[in-house]
């Protein structure tokens, strides 16, 4: 389920999603089974932990693989804590990205483990 929420990949295998938001945004880390897998921007930590908790990410997890293994397999526990400045820079990397594309880039995120290509 898509929520109408576009991905893009670059060359780097990162993947960006953007969406609307007025509010200054902060970097987070989504981890997977202690694996930081995602890193994303969002208002506060609460805010974060809102994202985590979305029935809609787990279910865009689903298709992503890394080394032919699921990114998540819907049962390892998902936890979120603030990006460090790495992290934060690949979230700037998926932010140019996303607007070279012309996506919205207001809400930007980026995988930081490397994505299979997506089978049809």
């Amino acid at each position: 389920m898509n929520k109408g929420i576009r991905i893009s990949t670059h060359a780097s295998t990162n993947a960006s999603r953007t969406r609307s938001s007025q509010v200054r945004q902060e970097g987070f880390v989504l981890e997977v089974a202690g694996v930081p897998t995602l890193v994303f921007s969002a208002t506060s930590a609460r805010s974060a932990e809102k994202f985590r908790k979305q029935a809609w990410l787990e279910e865009e997890l689903r298709p992503y693989c890394s080394g032919g293994h699921p990114v998540w397999d819907g049962k390892a526990e998902l936890t979120v804590r603030r990006a460090n400045p790495a992290e934060s820079a690949e979230l700037e990397i998926g932010r140019k990205w996303a607007e070279a594309e012309g996506d919205d880039t207001k809400f930007v995120f980026a995988f930081l483990i490397p994505i299979d290509p997506l089978q049809n």
